[in-house]
């Protein structure tokens, strides 16, 4: 599902009915995906880095966004949404702790502010085996796909004998016309989560034989049956803190010992 975009929404020195009839899926200016949860819908967030990865600033940005189109329901007194990452270093920065701990940039409490996040660590020296996004159902069909896009964009300037060269402003609509074949397949997606074992809690991971093979050799235990046999209750982190069966935080990232209320933000 694509965003109608509107001539508002870009600051460009070009006639707005031109601009109107050009812009919309299918169009040249088609707009970024738009996500459908719960009924809402959450257009795509585009960002860029002068690294060309992730940091704690965008990941900040990332989440304001979520939260500006109300991706999570947040009541007073309920434990904050969960957020599930891996180990990259940008989770760990300093202005991503503040901001998941509803503090300002000086460590300080911000009166009234409700984006706080309960945020875990998932995997984090295993992050290619356990990432969604890079399974073959998502990363894998989307570099296959993009490549067919950045040759149809090379044949279309061989005709009219420009340049051969892909362009930033060819990445949206790249990504938009391969987005639900791969990040966007529903049922590709539900696959991906249940090999990963996110959904159902099954350590999934545990049986992709790269990670069979660093098994130790004197331990015997099948990992068929310990997918088969385990639970949402026993498959919980030494470094998770469960508080009242409804909270889980990792307090050594915040550098906070005590488990909190869910009504306490911090």
């Amino acid at each position: 599902m694509l965003k109608q975009l509107t001539p508002v929404d870009f600051d460009l020195d070009i006639d707005p009915q031109l601009l109107a009839v050009n812009m919309g899926p299918g169009k040249v200016f088609p707009g970024g995906p738009v996500c459908e949860y719960k009924g809402k819908r959450i257009p795509a967030f585009v960002t860029s880095s002068e690294s060309g990865g992730i940091s704690g600033v965008i990941l900040v940005e990332v989440l304001k966004h979520l939260d500006k189109y109300g991706a999570t329901e947040r009541k007073f007194g309920d434990p904050p949404p969960c957020l599930l990452v891996d180990g990259h270093g940008s989770r760990l920065s300093i202005p991503f702790l503040r901001y998941i701990n509803n503090l300002d940039s000086s460590g300080k409490k911000v009166p009234d502010a409700n984006h706080s996040w309960n945020c875990y660590l998932g995997l984090p020296n295993a992050t290619a085996y356990w990432q969604v996004g890079d399974s073959s159902q998502q990363n894998g069909r989307f570099k296959s796909y993009i490549r067919r896009e950045k040759e149809s964009i090379r044949k279309q300037q061989r005709k009219y004998r420009e340049p051969i060269k892909i362009e930033r402003f060819h990445v949206v609509p790249m990504v938009t016309s391969v987005w639900n074949d791969c990040f966007g397949d529903e049922d590709g997606n539900k696959k991906a989560i249940l090999e990963r074992g996110w959904n159902p809690l099954n350590r999934g991971c545990l049986v992709h034989p790269d990670i069979e093979k660093t098994k130790p050799t004197d331990y015997n235990t099948d990992s068929e049956e310990i997918i088969q046999h385990s639970s949402q209750e026993d498959i919980v982190a030494e470094d998770i803190e469960i508080v009242d069966n409804t909270q889980c935080c990792h307090r050594d990232l915040c550098g906070m010992k005590t488990p909190l209320q869910p009504s306490d933000p911090h």
